[in-house]
C-alpha cells in the first residue's frame, strides 16, 4: 500500500489502511507520520472524535504510544472515552468493540474483555477487514493482528472469544 500511496494523492483512501498496516508490521513511526499528516485536526484536538474517525483515533493513540508520545496517546485516549460513553455513540456491536480497543490500549484488560464480550452478545462476529459503512476505511487486515489489542495477545480468554466467533461463523 506504501507503494501506491502517490496514486491517490488526492484522495488519500489508502492512508488509513497503511498506516494501520504499518502498526501491524511493528512501524511505529511510518504509522504516526500518516496518521498526523491525514488527521491533522484529529491530532491536534481541534477535530472531536466521533463515529466516522474513532478507528483511525485508536490507530493514533496506539502509534503515539509506541513511539514515545505517551501523553498525546493518554490525552486522545480521553477523548475516544468520552466519544464512547456519550450518547451520539451507535448503539452497534461494532463500537462495543471500539470500546475494548480503547480499553485495551489504556491498559485495562479486564474493562477491554468485557467490551469484547458485549461485542459478542450484540452480535459482532468479524475476523477480517472492520470497517465503517457508508464510508469505507478500507481496513483489510485480520481482528487477531488489530494492534491496538495487542496487550491482550497472551490471554486465554481473547483466545476463547476468537473460538467462539469461529464457531459461530462455521456454523
Amino acid at each position: 500500500l506504501q507503494r501506491q500511496r502517490p496514486q491517490f494523492e488526492f484522495s488519500r483512501i489508502l492512508d488509513l489502511p497503511a498506516a494501520r498496516l504499518a502498526l501491524i508490521a511493528g512501524k511505529p513511526e511510518q504509522a504516526r507520520a500518516i496518521l498526523e499528516a491525514r488527521l491533522p485536526d484529529l491530532a491536534s484536538g481541534t477535530e472531536p472524535v466521533d463515529a466516522r474517525n474513532v478507528m483511525p483515533a485508536l490507530d493514533l493513540a496506539a502509534a503515539w504510544g509506541r513511539t514515545g508520545h505517551d501523553a498525546s496517546a493518554r490525552k486522545l485516549l480521553d477523548r475516544i472515552a468520552k466519544f464512547a460513553a456519550g450518547p451520539s455513540v451507535p448503539r452497534l456491536p461494532l463500537y462495543e468493540f471500539m470500546r475494548a480497543r480503547m480499553y485495551a490500549l489504556a491498559g485495562a484488560p479486564e474493562l477491554a474483555l468485557q467490551a469484547l464480550d458485549r461485542a459478542y452478545d450484540a452480535g459482532f462476529r468479524t475476523t477480517w477487514a472492520v470497517d465503517l459503512s457508508p464510508q469505507p476505511l478500507l481496513y483489510i487486515d485480520p481482528v487477531s493482528m488489530d494492534p491496538c489489542l495487542e496487550s491482550l495477545h497472551r490471554e486465554p480468554r481473547l483466545a476463547r472469544w476468537f473460538a467462539r466467533i469461529a464457531a459461530d461463523n462455521a456454523r
